[in-house]
């Protein structure tokens, strides 16, 4: 499948959001969008591929650039230009509220005057989808003021949230619709049932896991999944998702066989019932969105390149979320994709060939090695830009990825599994009995880990220009690296000048036909 347009377009969108606190949009550039996308589809269906696809790529260029201005805009009527004041606002709950430190809950309102970042300080939390109204005091978010510190009022920007509220008292106007509840509920379902059954310790890495809430996790812990590069397993995305997918695709094919695209609907709808569940980041869309496409594309007779779906998830990300090209998560997540996209399956092949009739101490040594390499092209994919946002180089990724991320995602899957069976008299206490050793186990291994001299250390922020001439040698060099491990060998062509033969017919045996 040829990938170049929709890449092309790609890159024309993230031009337009670089471009955009530099250049104006008209009203009338709508227009004009409207026109470039009329032009483009004409052409096209006149068989003027050129042409056409000029005028979709610069309607593509002008939407991004529409939706980038959009998002750094703050409006005249934004909360942010009246900070600080003590400030009555009503609005919708827009993300999972979430516990803070001492007894604290904070939340994203969509109030009509815009986005506000909400700390409630005590009385209750509400729930998502709520329309509820909030007293406080309205600030605008602190600045780095050290190098390399956290830029909360940046974070809280690329969100499209400029101000926040410290609130002390709230009331309920309205509740949430049906699909909110929805969300809330499994949610919550999943918070109280790790309450119930684990140990504080055990239940607040389990909340990390789940639902990536890391408020109540000790910061040894915290620090150490920093040092051993496997803070990504406290992060729900690609990881979590894939695993979640493929999880549940297995099981409606081999135990509960269902019709194939009863299977898709529902594998496809508890995988997005759970990204909304945990807030839909960035990176949780990106995955998402790449497995509806991989799912969804033999029902459309469709060959679903990963490449292809990677960069059709990015449109997706970057037009709904324009800021997200800045944010950290976003970038690792797609970077490190496109990485592992890129040169593991070649790497693969070059290293494993078809070895049919494989032993199986082969087949694990097999899965080690090919673990082993998927952790040295993640890291080769994540390590610039962790140390670029972080400013830490982790030594021992590649290695300590391979325990923590497999035993990670097992107890992923089996907290799913025992919070909706967490009912039964007998696999319920059995199911987290397992979870909690399995827990301990985790941070046993994390904390020696990290604890080790050589595991980590501490680097400045490397240039841009830096860091897009790496991404641009990485990247460029892999259709190169690909060809040569998969040249073909078997079947080659015969040498030139050597006239091909066809084997000749077997001797027939004595006796005539057996």
């Amino acid at each position: 499948m040829r990938v170049r347009p929709l890449f092309s377009a790609l890159a024309l969108l993230i031009l337009a959001i670089v471009l955009a606190p530099k250049l104006s949009a008209p009203p009338a550039f709508l227009a004009a969008l409207t026109v470039l996308t009329l032009g483009g589809g004409v052409f096209l269906l006149r068989k003027r591929p050129a042409l056409g696809a000029a005028l979709l790529f610069g309607a593509v260029f002008g939407v991004g650039l529409l939706r980038a201005t959009d998002a750094l805009t703050v409006l005249a009527s934004d909360p942010a230009r009246s900070a600080p004041y003590v400030v009555t606002l009503e609005g919708v709950v827009a993300d999972p509220p979430e516990d803070g430190s001492r007894g604290s809950t904070h939340f994203v309102l969509n109030a009509e005057t815009g986005r506000v970042w909400v700390r409630l300080r005590e009385g209750g939390s509400p729930k998502l989808g709520e329309r509820v109204r909030v007293t406080g005091k309205l600030e605008l978010p602190p600045i780095a003021t050290n190098p390399g510190q956290f830029d909360w009022r940046a974070h809280l920007a690329r969100q499209g949230v400029f101000s926040t509220l410290s609130a002390r008292k709230w009331e309920s106007l309205a509740s949430p619709g049906f699909s909110s509840k929805a969300i809330g509920g499994f949610r919550g379902l999943i918070q109280r049932a790790t309450a119930r059954n684990l140990q504080p310790e055990d239940a607040a890495l389990m909340d990390g896991l789940l639902l990536s809430v890391r408020t109540k996790m000790p910061a040894d812990l915290d620090d150490a999944f920093q040092r051993t590069g496997a803070v990504h397993v406290l992060s729900v995305s690609g990881l979590h998702l894939a695993a979640l997918g493929a999880f549940l695709h297995t099981l409606l094919t081999a135990v509960f066989p269902v019709k194939r695209g009863v299977r898709t609907a529902l594998t496809l709808g508890s995988v997005w019932l759970y990204a909304l569940a945990v807030g839909a980041s960035p990176p949780v869309l990106r995955s998402a969105v790449m497995l509806t496409v991989v799912l969804a594309a033999p029902h459309l007779k469709r060959d679903a390149e990963p490449l292809h779906s990677l960069a059709f998830a990015a449109l997706v990300v970057l037009l709904q979320a324009p800021l997200a090209l800045y944010d950290p998560g976003t970038q690792l997540s797609f970077v490190t994709s496109a990485v592992i996209l890129a040169y593991l399956p070649a790497l693969e092949a070059w290293l494993f060939p078809w070895e049919p009739d494989l032993t199986w101490r082969g087949k694990l040594a097999r899965f080690l090695v090919g673990a082993l390499c998927a952790g040295v092209v993640a890291h080769l994919g994540s390590a610039p830009l962790v140390a670029a946002h972080f400013h830490v180089f982790s030594l021992v990724a590649p290695l300590a990825n391979i325990p923590l991320a497999a035993l990670s995602e097992s107890l992923l899957l089996a907290g799913l599994l025992a919070t909706l069976t967490g009912f039964l008299p007998l696999i319920g206490p059995l199911s987290w009995g397992a979870i909690g050793w399995g827990l301990r186990l985790l941070r046993t291994l994390t904390l020696a880990l990290g604890a080790a001299p050589f595991a980590s250390f501490s680097t400045g922020e490397p240039p841009v220009f830096l860091l897009a001439f790496y991404y641009l040698l990485l990247l460029g060099a892999a259709p190169y690296v690909r060809s040569l491990a998969l040249r073909r060998r078997l079947f080659a062509p015969a040498p030139a000048g050597v006239p091909f033969r066809l084997p000749p017919p077997a001797p027939k045996p004595a006796g005539g036909v057996p």
